[in-house]
Formats: C-alpha cells, structure tokens, sequence
C-alpha cells in the first residue's frame, strides 16, 4: 500500500485523500497535501445526497414534507400577496430531480458571477433565489442547480421547524458516529443544502456504505430502502437538457447515476461535488471510494 499512495502522490498531485471500502471494511486510505484521517475537507456538493436524505427521513416522518408540496405552501412569506407566482408550483420533487425551472447557472456560481463565497454566505439565499428568472415551466428542463438544493434545504427546514443541519445530525451523523464536522448556514440561518458540508473522508465513506445497504446502519433503518432506491436509479423520463430534449439517465435525487459503460461494466451511482470530492457507490462490488482533492 506504500508503493500505491506514492504514486497516487506523484501522479495525482491535486489528490488529498483516498478511502476504499469494500464488504464493510476500510481496505486502503491514503492522504496527502498535509491532510490526514481526522481532518475535515470541504465536500462541496457531495453535500446535496446528505440534504437528499435528510429530505428522504423528514417525508418519512412528516406529513408536511410531501414530494407533491409546493413552495407556495412550504415557503409562504416569500409569495404573499401573489408574489413570485412563476415558482409558485415548485415542488419538493421538481427540486430534487433538479427540474425547478429557474434559470441558474453552475458554471457563473463557481466563477464568483453570483458573488463571492463570503458575499453569498452573509446572505438570505431564500430570498435571494427567489429572485431568479424563470426558464422553463417546473419539471419541463433538466438543469444541475445548486440553487434548486437551497430551496429544497429551506422548504424542508421550514416544514421541520428546525434547522436542516440539526435534523441532520440527529437523524444520520450521531447513529453513525459522524461528531467532527462543519456545516455552514446562510446569513437568515438556513443550512447552506448544496454544498459548505466539510467531513473527514472516512465519515464520507460511511455515507456510501449506508447507501450500499440500503439505508440500513448498524441493524437499524435510519433512510427508508424506498428512498435510497428511488434517489439512486436514474430519473428515465425526457427533459429539456442543453437545447434538446433527453431521457435523463444519469441522475436520481441528488445523485449521480452510471450505467456499465462508465466503470468497467460495473453499474454505480455518485455523490459528486466540485474540484473532486465524491463518493462512489459499484454496488455489484460492494465497493465504495471516496476522494477529496482539490482540482482547481
């Protein structure tokens, strides 16, 4: 395993961390750029397949969180008085299939058009996402959109009554021994869902196994079987994607979804976040690999 991590060094110098499990065991770590297994590394948007199951837990327990529900119900004081009516029909499912309609752009958020990340982060992105064009009417067009987790993260919360982060941590990261984290919050207090999460890699890797399984951790059922099924299978219906239209085969809720052809012939699915953080799920193999890593 020495022979591995140096060359994974010398070849992948914008690599941090390497974390493989396979059949439940840790079989190689590797870290390199001064990190090591207990400290945190930001997993950018890895962090929307955490919001999706805490989305996946709180419609299991709350009636208030229906994949039907709209903003308009879920987020009423951002449309008093027949405000912002073209995002009035957004449901929780159009966010999740990140089919919401607004026109966002990934490439402009990550090139600091939107705003800095200091700039962003002292703001009510509620509020501030709201204020969005309209592209396409809701669940019409496929479009990979931070801003679409944000307002998945802030209808949840308000249904919950609580932060998303705090459900989080009572619902998935203390039954799995997740203590050593940071989750940043939006300047009105909503946790920031698409991305800001900074874990340890082998507490991402612990996402992947509880996914592996089911949503089953340590004999107990902690995301419904249901839902980990549904977020991990590709959508398989038609959306406008890129100026035409296709069957969206590469992504559930809130993860990324792969056929054979990508791995070897081996089907996977993907929690995968910006300048190589991800988690990667071959079911077939019982195999998860994380890497944090900074591309950039």
């Amino acid at each position: 395993f020495q022979q591995t991590t140096t060359q994974l060094a010398i070849e992948l110098p914008f690599l941090d961390s390497v974390v493989v499990v396979r059949d439940g065991y840790l079989i190689y770590e590797g870290y390199f750029n001064g990190y090591d297994a207990g400290k945190i590394h930001n997993v950018a948007s890895v962090t929307k397949s955490w919001t999706s199951a805490a989305v996946g837990i709180a419609q299991d327990r709350h009636d208030a969180v229906r994949l039907d529900a709209t903003l308009a119900t879920l987020l009423p004081e951002h449309f008093a008085g027949e405000q912002r009516q073209d995002k009035a029909k957004i449901t929780l499912r159009h966010l999740l299939e990140m089919r919401s309609g607004i026109d966002f752009s990934e490439d402009a958020l990550n090139s600091g058009e939107y705003g800095s990340p200091e700039e962003l982060a002292a703001r009510d992105l509620t509020a501030l996402a709201l204020e969005f064009p309209v592209a396409h009417k809701p669940g019409e067009a496929w479009n990979y959109s931070t801003l679409d987790t944000q307002l998945l993260s802030a209808a949840t919360q308000r249904a919950l009554g609580k932060p998303l982060e705090a459900f989080v941590r009572e619902s998935l990261f203390e039954p799995m021994g997740i203590r050593d984290y940071h989750w940043f919050a939006d300047g009105a207090g909503t946790t920031v869902g698409g991305q800001d999460l900074s874990l340890t890699p082998r507490d991402m890797a612990k996402l992947g196994l509880l996914y592996l399984n089911g949503g089953e951790w340590d004999g107990t059922q902690l995301v419904p079987s249901r839902w980990v099924e549904t977020s991990t299978a590709p959508q398989g219906r038609e959306a406008r994607y890129r100026e035409k239209t296709e069957v969206i085969q590469w992504y559930g809720h809130h993860w990324w979804t792969w056929g054979p052809d990508w791995y070897g012939g081996y089907a996977a699915f993907q929690a995968k976040g910006y300048a190589g953080q991800q988690i990667l799920v071959l079911p077939e193999l019982n195999l998860v690999i994380v890497t944090t890593a900074n591309t950039h």
